[in-house]
């Protein structure tokens, strides 16, 4: 996430939720869209947004949730529901498709 301002399109993003929301078990929620140019919004006086609707928006430390708009809703009427919960702890990742393998500090690299 950049805070650029720009919307940005990502062909593979999605949103997902582990646990809470009534959920069963853990869901993913990809773009109905792939080339939706709306799938990331860098705002640049709050958290991101995802979602052209915002499906998915920080703002401080609240995390607003409509999924539906850009992204498919997941099983629970909880996450498409425009609720707005406080953030406690939050984790934006990127994946990629050559990911650098990460070293483990813990291993004595060789000097050269």
């Amino acid at each position: 996430w950049k805070s650029n301002g720009a919307n940005v399109s990502a062909n593979k993003a999605f949103l997902f939720a582990l646990s809470g929301f009534d959920l069963l078990s853990p869901c993913k929620m990809k773009l109905k869209n792939a080339s939706d140019q709306w799938a990331i919004y860098n705002n640049s006086s709050r958290g991101p947004a995802f979602g052209g609707g915002h499906d998915l928006k920080v703002n401080g430390s609240t995390l607003s949730l409509g999924i539906g708009h850009t992204y498919n809703p997941g099983p629970s009427e909880q996450l498409t529901g425009g609720c707005t919960y406080n953030i406690k702890e939050m984790e934006v990742f990127q994946v990629t498709d050559n990911p650098t393998p990460l070293q483990d500090p813990r291993k004595k690299q060789p000097i050269s």
